[in-house]
């Protein structure tokens, strides 16, 4: 009876012992694991930030403004040139029914054209 018993707490012990070799290891590679997401974490924060600054000088005001004069033939707009809907169909010279909706702060509108 007390072989058996022996013989027992042997094979538990040694079940416990490979349980426990096995629970380390992936305890370790989850650490790996955790190091390297953290790594890439750090690297892809660091990106952001790069891309932020570019985003910033790319949108910096003069330099807009400066690339506008430099690539586009803007001109100031006349007060002839605002119109409204009504005037702006009548001088493309069609028929359409416009219709202007406002909800809230933003302006929605479709212009129906007739079939030719």
């Amino acid at each position: 009876m007390f072989r058996f018993i022996n013989l027992a707490a042997i094979a538990i012990t040694l079940i416990a012992a490979i349980v426990l070799f096995r629970v380390k290891y992936e305890a370790t590679d989850f650490a790996g694991e955790v190091a390297k997401l953290r790594t890439g974490i750090a690297s892809e924060r660091a990106q952001i930030n790069v891309l932020k600054a570019e985003w910033n000088f790319l949108n910096e005001p003069r330099r807009i403004q400066r690339l506008a004069d430099q690539y586009l033939d803007l001109q100031n707009m006349d007060a002839h040139q605002i119109v409204t809907f009504q005037e702006l169909s009548a001088r493309l010279g069609r028929q359409e029914s416009i219709r202007v909706e406002r909800s809230s702060d933003e302006f929605t509108g479709s212009i129906n054209t007739p079939e030719q």
